[in-house]
């Protein structure tokens, strides 16, 4: 089972978010899951960053700004029987 997990991103434990966002029996529909969430996100993000003109700022990294990731992790099922 591939589970794909959501993260909000923030840096103190007690503000951090994660869940699962989706699960898959493939790794190849987790990994098509993940790049796309990745490009919808980005794409949102650019347009707000690109709104509200970030990039006027020598400091600025996308990754500061908008902190969200997705990842995938891997579960073995074991047949109980």
């Amino acid at each position: 089972m591939y589970a794909v997990w959501w993260s909000n991103g923030e840096l103190y434990r007690a503000d951090e978010e994660r869940k699962i966002i989706s699960v898959f029996s493939t790794m190849e529909n987790a990994e098509a899951y993940r790049d796309k969430w990745k490009d919808d996100y980005k794409n949102k993000c650019d347009a707000i960053a690109t709104k509200g003109n970030y990039q006027q700022y020598a400091d600025y990294k996308f990754e500061f700004y908008f902190p969200e990731r997705v990842w995938i992790e891997t579960y073995v099922l074991e047949d109980a029987l």
